[in-house]
């Protein structure tokens, strides 16, 4: 039964491991297989998500800003070309690609007037997957999402216009002169092929920043003048594992590593790590998952998701569902005590003016008293009384796992997409499909010992089963 929250089925109720084992992407599709797993079923998905926004009318909300800026990042894998010339021979440049892409949204809220930039899309305020600017709203998202050979890259379609000013060069402070790419004979609309925004930049801090700052601003950050920030959800904060082995390590693993390397630098920011250093920033704040008050029951770990590297989560409602509830457990001990600003602060201070609803909110911490940026009210009494009755901590359980049907879906969505593969090579690919056969049966039995010896292990290991 649905529940009337387009999210919470989006996320928890339908995204799931054995709808997308299916196999009725693969039909026709005689350039090969688009990926591992079916992205196709997560399209009416999003179509749900988007139609139920548009069925609650208009997204006037009083807090919101008109429009309301949204930021999608893409791994552009075209790419936008650049040219570097260089004193001397200037008739020739070094050409460069740019790959980090990025797609933005104006959401009119229907509240005043709405200011669109060049390179943004307007969605008007009523969600209609018809519609052309929504339409592309929902492949955007599923290119942002699409982590590469796993699920399918999208292609997309932009101005050529839209790339004039994201490359400025500062040669005076006050005067920033736009680098358009060097296009050749591109015409008015450049198509690429979008995957996961995440390999190139995976915390778009200087996206958002931008939005609240300007290009060449930037955000207050003392407790007194502090008046926006940034927030960043980070559901895997754990800094990852090293690379391989020093001694002994085969081709393969070093390939890998060097996949992850690549991923790993981009998302390297070192002005990011010093500003987080600095206590006394009130422009930018942090929420993470977090088990507080577990006795142990989940071996120290906090996402059930978080298993096998993200991807986990498709196992199990359970697991789907104690990440939703944790979130929500979290986002209130954030509001309620983390997203707070000392009580100097020119507008919060504006804000508490009544003493009874600053007396109820009021926090000490290091002898400073602090205020929370949103508070958190009842759903019903007065509007000083603070929350009670917080969200409590979820089970931690993995239940509904079929790893006997789990292990025949995935053996032959692996055969589907491996004949894919080698049909789509003609007469090469049987003769590769020949000499293959041994390694496919090695195949299979790789794929039943991960499902009936390593997961159960890996969900043990958890304290998930």
């Amino acid at each position: 039964m649905d529940t009337g929250n387009p999210l919470f089925e989006a996320w928890v109720n339908r995204v799931d491991l054995a709808l997308l084992l299916t196999q009725d992407d693969l039909a026709g599709s005689s350039g090969g297989p688009p990926s591992l797993l079916n992205g196709a079923a997560l399209e009416p998905m999003a179509r749900k998500v988007i139609d139920a926004v548009g069925a609650r009318g208009p997204s006037s909300r009083s807090y919101f800003a008109n429009p309301l800026r949204t930021f999608l990042t893409v791994t552009n894998l075209t790419g936008v070309p650049y040219g570097l010339p260089m004193t001397g021979n200037q008739a020739i440049a070094h050409g460069m690609r740019s790959y980090a892409d990025h797609v933005r949204f104006a959401l009119n809220t229907g509240t005043g007037a709405s200011h669109v930039y060049a390179d943004e899309m307007e969605l008007p305020p009523v969600a209609d997957t018809a519609a052309q600017p929504w339409d592309y709203i929902l492949r955007s998202a599923l290119a942002c999402g699409a982590f590469p050979a796993a699920l399918p890259a999208q292609a997309l379609t932009r101005f050529t216009s839209d790339y004039d000013s994201r490359v400025v060069t500062w040669t005076d402070p006050l005067r920033p002169t736009p680098r358009p790419p060097d296009w050749t004979d591109q015409g008015r609309f450049y198509e690429f092929l979008g995957v996961d925004g995440g390999c190139m930049n995976n915390e778009p801090l200087d996206l958002a920043r931008k939005v609240l700052a300007g290009a060449n601003g930037r955000n207050p950050r003392d407790p007194v003048e502090a008046n926006r920030a940034t927030i960043l959800v980070d559901p895997f904060p754990e800094p990852p594992d090293p690379g391989p082995s020093t001694t002994g390590t085969p081709m393969l693993r070093i390939l890998g590593g060097l996949v992850t390397a690549w991923i790993q630098q981009c998302r390297f920011k070192p002005e990011d790590l010093a500003l987080a250093n600095q206590e006394d920033v009130y422009s930018r704040y942090l929420i993470t998952p977090s088990r507080e008050g577990d006795t142990g029951a989940s071996a120290g770990h906090h996402l059930a998701c978080g298993l096998l590297g993200g991807f986990g989560g498709f196992l199990s409602r359970d697991m789907r569902l104690h990440d939703f509830m944790l979130g929500r457990r979290n986002a209130q001990r954030f509001l309620q005590r983390h997203l707070a600003i000392p009580s100097s602060n020119k507008v919060l201070a504006a804000g508490y003016g009544d003493p009874t609803v600053r007396q109820n909110y009021a926090f000490i911490e290091n002898g400073t008293e602090y205020l929370p940026v949103i508070p958190i009210v009842k759903s019903f009494g007065p509007f000083h009384n603070p929350i009670e009755d917080p969200e409590p901590l979820p089970a931690w359980r993995a239940g509904g796992i079929d790893f006997d049907s789990l292990e025949r879906q995935l053996v032959s969505r692996v055969d589907k997409v491996l004949d894919g593969l080698l049909d789509a090579n003609g007469f090469g690919g049987v003769l590769i499909g020949a000499y293959l056969a041994p390694a496919r049966l090695m195949a299979r039995r790789r794929l039943s010992k991960f499902v009936q010896g390593d997961l159960r292990g890996t969900l043990r290991s958890w304290k998930l089963t």
